[in-house]
């Protein structure tokens, strides 16, 4: 006997064709901007982040805005003369400094309940407490599913890639809810990043244990830039509105512009709401769908970021144009690798460039996924469209690194592992 969707039975699943592509222009997602502190000659950044839920625009008009969770704070755009209160899905992007530590002020503003369903039959925060008496097989579609499991809201950040104390680091039981509620080793809700590893494109994202899916499905998450402001490349990498961070997703939806996350487990004997993983029939680039980015004939930088929740990419332009890979995970290159495609896993980031310079005005480019598990719908990502002559020119360093190399027999300690 398998749990059937209620779901399902109420809502149409809006059909991939219907969904005309490109017509959404590439967001260029707004950048939290800090209060300067300096304290004992010290000096940091502070930062006041709060997560709410809010309508946002991810399906071409007219279709409906979908609600989402995402990230807000004091943010700074190139449109904008003065800092305001901006919140987004992805969230904005914290632009730091190499060495400086930031404080980041986390706060749970998310008052309503979960709009998937939440499995209390899997290690989960559990806030209320409850009891969980049923046999996986006895619990009812959803909605309403385990409707007391699905509030209040539970949140706690961990920064992807971040160097940074346990204190600091998001541990899935660090969680606390907009009540005031806490989970079993909560200590503060003011994190500490010191920033002191190599310039690089992390990502924050929650943790909270047995809701990290749901969580960041629902949008919480965003880009973390470290910058090393005394970087000595030989030459200057595209920068400004020449680098953009591209924070690459999937998603289905429903006609009515709602997201579907699926509602009937992968194994309903043991587990009646949990799936291992969730894969979308469209895909979202900055948390539209399927975008267009007018670019110059010029080189840009592409900070790309894989936020699915299962869905691995392998990213080619269908141009068969070759691209340069100049960073991984944890930063640059010893040295800039020319490539056709670059495959990435969820979680997992690179920075690319891509050189428009020898295309003529009105060369439309795509971002193709050729990942072999990808489905049809999921083929395309994103177009490019020339549109502007330019007159920046970036050389990309032949040199962008140097790592140390490690041998076995270097090692200064020999340690017996049973």
């Amino acid at each position: 006997m398998a749990i059937k969707s209620s779901t399902s039975l109420q809502k149409e699943l809006l059909d991939t064709d219907l969904i005309p592509k490109y017509i959404n222009q590439l967001p260029i997602l707004p950048v939290f901007y800090p209060k300067i502190m300096n304290t004992c000659n010290k000096k940091y950044y502070q930062y006041n982040v709060d997560a709410s839920e809010f309508l946002q625009q991810l399906l071409p008009p007219p279709f409906n805005p979908t609600l989402v969770w995402g990230f807000g704070g004091l943010c700074k755009t190139s449109s904008t003369s003065s800092p305001q209160y901006m919140r987004s899905f992805p969230g904005p992007t914290f632009e730091t400094i190499q060495n400086i530590p930031v404080h980041v002020t986390w706060k749970n503003n998310i008052v309503g309940q979960y709009n998937v369903a939440v499995d209390p039959t899997i290690m989960w925060a559990n806030p209320l407490n409850l009891m969980n008496m049923m046999m996986p097989m006895d619990y009812p579609p959803f909605p309403p599913g385990f409707y007391q499991g699905q509030w209040p809201v539970p949140m706690v950040i961990h920064l992807h890639g971040g160097a940074n104390p346990s204190k600091y680091d998001g541990h899935p039981y660090a969680w606390k809810t907009h009540n005031g509620i806490r989970g079993p080793i909560y200590t503060t809700s003011e994190y500490i990043y010191n920033n002191k590893q190599q310039s690089a494109m992390l990502w924050y994202h929650d943790h909270s244990i047995g809701l990290t899916r749901l969580n960041v499905f629902s949008g919480l998450a965003g880009a973390y830039i470290i910058r090393d402001i005394n970087e000595t490349l030989s030459t200057p990498l595209p920068s400004g509105k020449y680098e953009i961070p591209l924070l690459i997703a999937d998603r289905t939806f429903y006609t009515d512009g709602s997201v579907f996350y699926p509602t009937v487990g992968n194994s309903p004997e043991n587990h009646p709401y949990w799936n291992e993983m969730a894969m979308g029939n469209t895909i979202l680039v900055n948390g539209k769908v399927w975008p267009n980015l007018n670019v110059d004939a010029q080189k840009y930088r592409f900070r790309l970021l894989n936020m699915s929740n299962g869905t691995q990419f392998t990213f080619k332009l269908s141009n068969n144009q070759n691209f340069v890979q100049i960073t991984t995970d944890g930063g640059y290159r010893e040295h800039p690798l020319t490539i056709s495609e670059i495959a990435l896993a969820p979680a997992e980031r690179a920075d690319i460039i891509v050189d428009f310079s020898k295309l003529p005005l009105g060369t439309k480019v795509l971002l193709l996924n050729t990942n072999p598990s990808a489905i049809p719908s999921t083929n395309e990502v994103m177009q490019f469209t020339v549109t502007r002559t330019s007159s920046h020119h970036f050389t990309i360093s032949n040199t962008l690194n140097s790592i140390p190399k490690f041998t076995a027999n270097a090692a200064p300690i020999n340690r017996t592992l049973v």
